[in-house]
């Protein structure tokens, strides 16, 4: 019998405790697991689709620029410049694939020598007209080189890379010539008429 001051403490059991707390765990993981994956899916889907309309906005707006710049540097305005800013709008979209392999080489370049602005149809994807204190008209010769713009407005359906159908992405810019600083701009539309 021992009869020194020190208390003898019984074993504990080590492993009670432990196998309740990872149990714990391994439940909280496996109901969490698909709330994780679902959050991760929609992350990367907005991301997807800031980037698509990123990349659309930036052609189309280079397609007006284009179109605004070989209009307003062309000389005389007749249906032969008119045809060559068109197809400069249209070279350019048909150069930025959409969302990795989207093309936007099926993009009429709406071309009509016969009609005003060698717009064949208006509202139409691309289009010249005049730009006057925020205006831009469609169905307006332009006075003076300054007066030429040129406006581009695409909307495309691309198939989501995770599965979820297709979006459609619209973008829309206009721009004009400026003589004084010898180069296109892009600009505000308050109005847009086909008139």
């Amino acid at each position: 019998m021992r009869r020194d001051n020190h208390k003898v403490h019984p074993r504990r059991r080590q492993w009670s405790i432990q196998p309740a707390r990872s149990g714990v765990a391994t439940v909280w993981l496996i109901v969490s697991f698909p709330a994780m994956l679902a959050a991760l899916h929609l992350v990367l889907e907005v991301g997807w689709m800031h980037r698509t309309r990123s990349e659309l906005q930036i052609a189309v707006n280079g397609a007006a620029l284009a179109g605004a710049r070989v209009w307003g540097t062309g000389g005389t305005n007749n249906a032969t410049l008119r045809s060559l800013a068109k197809s400069a709008s249209s070279e350019i979209l048909a150069s930025h694939p959409i969302s990795g392999d989207t093309p936007l080489s099926a993009v009429s370049a709406n071309d009509n020598p016969a009609s005003t602005n060698n717009n064949e149809a208006c509202p139409g994807s691309i289009l010249l007209g005049s730009f006057t204190a925020a205006v831009f008209s469609a169905g307006i010769p332009p006075d003076s080189a300054d007066e030429r713009a040129c406006r581009v407005s695409i909307t495309i359906d691309v198939d989501s890379p995770f599965g979820l159908g297709s979006r459609t992405f619209v973008a829309t810019a206009t721009a004009a010539w400026d003589s004084a600083n010898v180069k296109a701009h892009l600009v505000t539309v308050e109005t847009f008429t086909c008139l």
